[in-house]
């Protein structure tokens, strides 16, 4: 066992003026914790927002990190989300950040070590969340022989690499997807189950509406012709350690809420739970969106058991149209379009 700070150099990052960014070339990377975000990203630093060169690293006598430095948020909400990138070249991090230069520690190593910590355990009391340099310091990783560090790291990085072609496979067919629902919901199908001649090809086959050019035999009808739209109570509840489930706007986030979602979702009494029953009860197969945030998200019902529905959020009862059809249709860019 061995403190992090005898194994690793650790240093805060540097002052940004504004008026040295917003140049998209340049020797350094000069990245912020937003950075992070970027898709390339996810795991290495390999792409940034803001570049400069060698007489402005001068100016503002910046600390440059050199490759397979490990670096992450120090302050404020990113700090709790726990995030961590290896460098993939020499650069410089602004003051919200942290890096941590390996010596006597597999670089790769000290990087998954470094997502076993949860910063919520550590951070420092006061209105901003934050870590020092004191605190990283007196981490304490196990330390075995470098060959089985290697293999250690090299086991996970395997892991994270099959994930990371998991996930772009899954994002292809995301594109593929969009682009079918496209397709078939501003053409449909004709009554061999085949995707109809496009408008271009078969005017005949189509009328104009208030969306564009449709299928003759489709009709343009409002939400509430077709269902029962019921809001949700504009007030927040008190949240207690066990009880009935109540789904906010935070839980809906697209595609299926099951029991699971549930056994994660904050608690409600009782009471407050048949008050926000009272105007109804969300049942399977009923379709939730988020009115407020990140608004206009829809996520269908798969589970019978019973929650209730906090605020900044509706329900969404189809009458008069296939339950599942509706909650596609909510999902699909046509939709987006008019509720932005």
């Amino acid at each position: 066992m061995c403190n992090l700070g005898k194994l690793c150099y650790i240093k805060g990052g540097t002052g940004f003026p504004e008026k040295y960014q917003g140049n998209d070339t340049g020797k350094y990377p000069f990245i912020k914790v937003s950075d992070m975000n970027l898709k390339e990203n996810s795991r290495y630093i390999q792409a940034a927002l803001n570049y400069i060169d060698e007489p402005v690293v001068k100016k503002l006598n910046a600390i440059v990190f050199p490759e397979s430095s490990i670096v992450f948020a120090k302050v404020g909400a990113a700090l709790l989300l726990n995030r961590r990138r290896m460098l993939k070249q020499k650069t410089i991090i602004d003051n919200n950040m942290m890096g941590l230069i390996p010596h006597s520690i597999d670089p790769l190593f000290l990087y998954y070590f470094m997502q076993t910590i949860d910063f919520g355990e550590f951070v420092q009391p006061g209105a901003v969340p934050s870590v020092n340099t004191s605190l990283i310091s007196s981490l304490i990783p196990l330390k075995c022989s470098t060959k089985e560090q290697q293999k250690i790291a090299t086991i996970l990085e395997t892991v994270d690499t099959a994930i990371e072609k998991t996930e772009n496979l899954i994002s292809k067919y995301e594109q593929i997807k969009q682009g079918m629902m496209q397709d078939l919901f501003t053409r449909g199908v004709d009554k061999n189950g085949k995707l109809r001649l496009t408008y271009q090809e078969a005017p005949e086959l189509y009328k104009e509406s208030e969306l564009g050019m449709i299928p003759k035999g489709w009709k343009i009808v409002p939400l509430k012709d077709v269902s029962n739209v019921i809001d949700s109570l504009h007030i927040t509840p008190k949240y207690e350690d066990s009880g009935y489930p109540m789904i906010r706007g935070t839980e809906i986030n697209g595609g299926y809420l099951e029991s699971e979602d549930l056994e994660n979702a904050p608690k409600v009494s009782e009471r407050v739970f048949k008050e926000f029953s009272a105007g109804h009860k969300p049942m399977k197969n009923e379709i939730l969106m988020t009115r407020v945030g990140s608004y206009g998200v829809a996520s269908f019902i798969k589970t019978d058991k019973p929650f209730c529905l906090g605020q900044n959020t509706v329900v969404i009862i189809p009458e008069y149209i296939d339950n599942f059809y509706l909650y596609i249709y909510l999902s699909t860019k046509t939709t987006k379009d008019q509720i932005e």
